[in-house]
Formats: C-alpha cells, structure tokens, sequence
C-alpha cells in the first residue's frame, strides 16, 4: 500500500527536477491541504507528470526558455 509520505517524496523529487508554473504548483499544493488520502495525492501527482509530459513544466537547468 503507497504512503503519503512516499507521494509526497515523489511529488518533491519532481518539483525539484522541474519548474511547474506558479497556478500548477498553486493548485496541487490546495488540493493536497484539502485530503490526507493518499491515492488522492497521487492523482495530484499524476496531474504534475502529465504537465512535464505536455511541455508545460520544463526540466531544472535546461537551458534558455
């Protein structure tokens, strides 16, 4: 069974990897003060992988943008 605090680390990791625009960041940070349920969170990480899938979010030390 998955953990917040495994999420939580997952989310981090990806948050430290790449720069999310500030609303993404904004909206996943309200959602999980909202829940402590962790299949909820991992749907919010699911939701910040598939914006650095899209492009939206771009990868920490990439270059110019």
């Amino acid at each position: 069974m998955i953990t917040n605090e495994q999420v939580a680390d997952s989310i981090n990791k990806l948050i430290s990897e790449y720069e999310f625009p500030l609303p993404v960041l904004q909206d996943v940070q309200k959602r999980l003060s909202d829940s402590d349920c962790p299949h909820y969170a991992l749907q919010q990480l699911r939701y910040l992988e598939n914006n650095v899938h899209a492009g939206i979010a771009v990868k920490r030390g990439g270059g110019t943008k």
